[in-house]
């Protein structure tokens, strides 16, 4: 059910994706990050940089969907 409004996007352009469902503790961490590596996944990550004062707007750019990447906050 969490990635059913997904599924008809990714299907129209042939890709794929993948939810990992994972608790926050230290195990579960090291087997994530080898996945991680094994796999060479990086994410993308959009040129725009906010600072913490910017939150807001970092939201709203995020929401906006102008971008598809991660938005970063320093």
């Amino acid at each position: 059910m969490a990635g059913r409004k997904y599924d008809k996007c990714v299907k129209k352009k042939n890709i794929e994706y993948n939810f990992i469902f994972v608790k926050s503790n230290g195990q579960q961490l090291r087997e994530r990050s080898k996945i991680i590596d094994k796999n060479h996944i990086v994410p993308a990550i959009d040129s725009t940089i906010f600072t913490l004062d910017q939150i807001n707007e970092a939201i709203e750019f995020s929401k906006s969907g102008k971008t598809k990447d991660k938005v970063i906050v320093k």
